[in-house]
């Protein structure tokens, strides 16, 4: 799809004095954790360790990234395709969670952010160097992959900063090709995900909408492997309940992630993205999403779910709104769970042998989730050997 080809379309379906025409595109990630037997367990990402940001984008300041949650809103995109230069209302509300970064600037509450934008053409340079610079190798240069949709139009947003001391308050203009924002929240996001052994996940979705595609891969020490998975069907028919076969790391993660990219670009776009989209939202998340190291399963989310977890109101109303979005369900390998709970339950260690553990788990930015998993495996133990202990003790008194 090109700028032509849309301003064509549109341009064929209205004249003038008719309802203005607006195609909106959107989409994003959201990410759970799940503990072996299924339980989807709240995870605590401090700053420091989370997907960084560039020094320009906006922090909620009703909410925080310093949290526990159940799932996290990563990066949802929003792109504008007009007939011709408009105002526009954009609110997004997280059901149950909070939005916690956004750019251009919003006016938040608990729950929603609220934009008051203007689009440009694409083509206008004035506007376009008004968008604020993010090189390759600064901080949170991943955002800038999502500017590589040259059709889309460039939004335009003012707001008025806080006054400094003694000073006027300032009216601020930002520019930017989407508009971009990030939260977290305790949704459920449909499906139950747990490993009873290394090789095997259990699938269940609990939703009325059809999961249409989904990968499993598994990433380890530089190596890599995947397979795609079936349709995961609505709650109590047939294929509702899946049983999925992890495959062994075997092959160069490089390889992996070179095929994955191609996979993904072509899915994305058979969903209703435009190619210059899919591969832009691809290239935000390519190392995160095929080389750190663990077990996990994508599926591309129902638009159904999507606008029951994250209602997008856009006036004027969008005569097209397409909003793909990608659900990374993170498990925790069952072994690693061992070995971590086997680590902690003995407690008697040097700091070098700690930290050696550590690294050898590779447990990235969910080592915290792994931690809860860690102590939920301790409990079952305790629990069992507590009635074994009151058995043997009943048996001995008889």
């Amino acid at each position: 799809m090109t700028g032509r080809t849309i301003l064509l379309s549109l341009a064929a379906c209205c004249t003038a004095g008719e309802v203005r025409a607006l195609e909106v595109h959107e989409w994003g990630t959201f990410t759970t954790f799940h503990s072996p037997t299924g339980t989807s367990l709240t995870w605590y990402v401090p700053g420091s360790d989370s997907i960084p940001l560039p020094g320009f984008v906006r922090h909620s300041p009703l909410s925080s990234k310093q949290g526990y949650s159940r799932i996290r809103m990563e990066t949802p995109v929003i792109y504008f395709y007009p007939d011709q230069p408009m105002e526009v209302t954009v609110k997004a509300s997280f059901q149950q969670g909070s939005i916690t970064e956004v750019f251009p600037t919003a006016q938040p509450s608990w729950d929603s952010s609220t934009w008051q934008i203007k689009l440009l053409p694409p083509d206008d340079v004035s506007a376009a160097k008004r968008i604020p610079a993010c090189e390759p190798g600064e901080i949170g240069a991943h955002y800038a992959a999502a500017r590589a949709v040259p059709d889309a139009w460039i939004v335009s947003s003012k707001f008025t900063a806080p006054p400094l001391e003694g000073k006027a308050p300032e009216t601020i203009e930002e520019y930017e090709r989407f508009i971009f924002y990030r939260g977290v929240g305790n949704s459920d996001s449909g499906l139950s995900l747990w490993m009873p052994e290394a090789d095997r996940v259990l699938l269940r979705n609990s939703t009325s909408f059809v999961f249409p595609h989904q990968v499993v891969l598994r990433a380890d020490g530089g190596m890599a492997a995947w397979s795609t998975v079936q349709e995961a069907a609505p709650a109590n028919s047939a294929n509702s309940m899946l049983t999925i076969v992890v495959p062994s790391a075997d092959r160069p993660v490089t390889d992996v992630t070179d095929e994955l990219v191609s996979h993904f670009q072509k899915r994305l776009a058979d969903d209703g993205l435009s190619d210059a989209e899919a591969a832009a939202m691809v290239a935000t998340w390519r190392e995160t999403w095929f080389q750190e190291s663990g077990i996990r399963v994508f599926s591309i989310m129902p638009q159904g779910l999507v606008d029951q977890m994250l209602p997008l109101e856009i006036t004027p109303k969008p005569k097209t709104l397409r909003r793909v979005f990608v659900l990374r369900s993170e498990l925790a390998d069952p072994s690693k769970v061992s070995l971590l709970t086997d680590f902690l339950w003995h407690g008697e260690a040097d700091a070098d042998e700690m930290a050696k553990t550590y690294r050898d788990l590779g447990m990235g930015r969910f080592a915290d989730g792994m931690r809860l998993a860690s102590i939920e495996q301790a409990q079952r133990r305790m629990t069992g050997n507590f009635f074994r202990m009151r058995q043997t003790a009943a048996a001995v008194v008889k």
